[in-house]
C-alpha cells in the first residue's frame, strides 16, 4: 500500500467511527498526521471526494467537514 492509500483507509474508518457525524477536516489531519502518515491531506480528501468516497458536509462557517458516503461505507467494509 501507498502513503496515500494508507491515509485514505485511515480516513475512511475515522469516518465510519464518526456514525455520520461531519468531521472537520483540520480534525482529520491532526488524526492522520498524528498515526505518522505525512500526507498532504487536504490533497487526499479531494481524491476521495471525486472518487465518491466521501462527501462535504455544507458549513456555514467555510469549514470544510466530510462523511461518509454509501460507497465509502462499501469500501470500508471492504478492508
Amino acid at each position: 500500500m501507498t502513503e496515500d492509500q494508507k491515509a485514505m483507509s485511515f480516513i475512511l474508518e475515522l469516518l465510519h467511527a464518526a456514525k455520520g457525524v461531519p468531521v472537520p477536516a483540520v480534525r482529520l489531519a491532526a488524526d492522520v498526521k498524528h498515526c505518522g502518515y505525512r500526507n498532504e491531506i487536504s490533497g487526499v480528501l479531494d481524491l476521495m471526494e471525486d472518487r465518491g468516497l466521501i462527501d462535504r458536509f455544507p458549513d456555514p462557517l467555510g469549514a470544510r467537514r466530510y462523511v461518509l458516503t454509501s460507497a465509502g461505507k462499501e469500501a470500508f467494509d471492504a478492508l
